[in-house]
């Protein structure tokens, strides 16, 4: 099978994800596998979207993790995954384009998006307000799994 995407000097591992049902295939860079397994004989070396997946976070119909200046958008319909995936933004508009095309093939209406918005970089909390203007935002709270997931990344 052909993977594209995957360099020549990157080898392609998986990790099983139990709900979705799937496997979460991707290319890492084969010296660094060996450097990080040398020095780091214990870690595991995972995807972004495998810990999102295997967390099961589908008490919201939609999340979004803003990283920079690409996102994590999962769209879950009663609880099953509907649409997992990365997107590139320059705008808040980009991501409320992106978010509505996706929404449509579901038969979702604005108004019924629950949108769960976390994340880090210089433009998060600029970009969360700016989607407040099309969205319904999930506050955070204590009892998010989210807040625990990105405590180390913020600081």
């Amino acid at each position: 099978m052909k993977l594209y995407f995957v360099e020549e000097a990157e080898k392609t591992y998986f990790n099983y994800i139990a709900s979705p049902p799937c496997y979460m295939v991707y290319p890492v860079n084969e010296k660094l596998y060996n450097l990080l397994n040398n020095y780091f004989p214990d870690a595991n070396i995972d995807t972004f979207s495998n810990t999102l997946l295997n967390n099961n976070f589908a008490s919201f119909n939609t999340q979004l993790i803003i990283l920079n200046d690409h996102a994590v958008l999962s769209f879950y319909h009663y609880k099953e995954l509907k649409y997992h995936g990365y997107l590139s933004f320059e705008t808040a508009e980009d991501i409320v384009y992106k978010t509505g095309s996706i929404a449509t093939q579901y038969n979702l209406k604005q108004e019924d998006i629950k949108l769960f918005v976390t994340g880090i970089g210089n433009t998060f909390e600029e970009l969360r307000e700016e989607l407040k203007l099309f969205f319904q935002i999930q506050e955070r709270t204590a009892d998010n799994d989210y807040i625990q997931l990105f405590n180390g990344l913020n600081s």
